[in-house]
């Protein structure tokens, strides 16, 4: 009696959050794309040798980062393929339910949302850490009213324009005045819906001053999206090395665009 032999299915353990370069899994002739999902016991491979090359890749359940960036030193870390590890027993940060919104956040980026491609505008058109990005979650009441959050640096009170469109889709802005009070609290802003919204605060003058990303949902959302937020915040917080702030950015903002694709 012959045996039968089934084939196991393949587990998703890791995602890629950024790339530059031509990188591919071994064995693929596809390039590898923000959000590719990546196998354990998978390599990954540059193709093409450059200087700059870089690629960052997220675990999913312990969120631990890894970024490579190539050099022209005789311990050029691309020259030989990262093997995407599998899960370390213990190792979970996120877990369930909440593994499985980690997941889909990653499939965000592979439809580059509106607000990605600014994230990538601004960071690639500073060249610095960027100081000026943000995310937060904010409660919507009935009437579509929210109120921001307090600036973190400060901000000079006064007078305000903000630059308000959907995070997930290409839509015309609205745009809103604003006053920020002394005690750093804001008049209160206005949406048509709950959802993911990018707001640009701008001054007087119309200097860009901040990029925010907001998850505003209904009251009864409020707690547990603000406490799914705070674990995968503390989470990011731990990266370290170049680009660990720009990169965090990137991860909370495809985190709370798939949140509101979900209300």
């Amino acid at each position: 009696m012959g045996l039968s032999l089934q084939a196991q299915p393949v587990q998703t353990v890791a995602h890629v959050l950024e790339v530059q370069g031509d990188w591919r899994l071994v064995g693929s002739a596809a390039a590898l794309a923000p959000g590719t999902a990546l196998a354990a016991g998978s390599q990954v491979q540059l193709v093409s040798e450059h200087v700059g090359s870089s690629i960052t890749i997220v675990q999913d359940a312990s969120l631990s980062r890894t970024r490579v960036v190539c050099d022209s030193t005789g311990t050029d870390p691309c020259r030989s393929p990262i093997v995407i590890a599998g899960q370390a027993t213990g190792s979970s940060v996120a877990t369930g339910q909440l593994k499985s919104i980690v997941q889909a956040a990653f499939a965000v980026l592979l439809g580059n949302p509106p607000a990605v491609e600014s994230h990538y505008a601004l960071t690639l058109s500073r060249g610095v850490e960027p100081d000026r990005e943000s995310e937060s979650v904010v409660v919507i009441d009935n009437k579509g009213t929210i109120a921001l959050p307090v600036p973190v640096p400060p901000m000079p009170a006064g007078n305000y324009s903000v630059s308000i469109s959907p995070a997930a889709v290409v839509a015309p802005a609205d745009e809103q005045a604003v006053t920020l009070g002394r005690d750093g609290s804001w008049t209160p802003l206005h949406l048509s819906k709950p959802g993911t919204y990018r707001l640009t605060i701008a001054d007087d003058e119309g200097h860009q001053l901040r990029d925010l990303l907001l998850l505003a949902v209904p009251p009864a959302a409020l707690e547990s999206e603000t406490e799914r937020f705070r674990e995968l915040k503390d989470a990011v917080a731990s990266w370290d090395g170049p680009r660990a702030r720009s990169d965090g950015h990137l991860f909370l903002r495809t985190f709370l665009i798939a949140a509101g694709n979900r209300l």
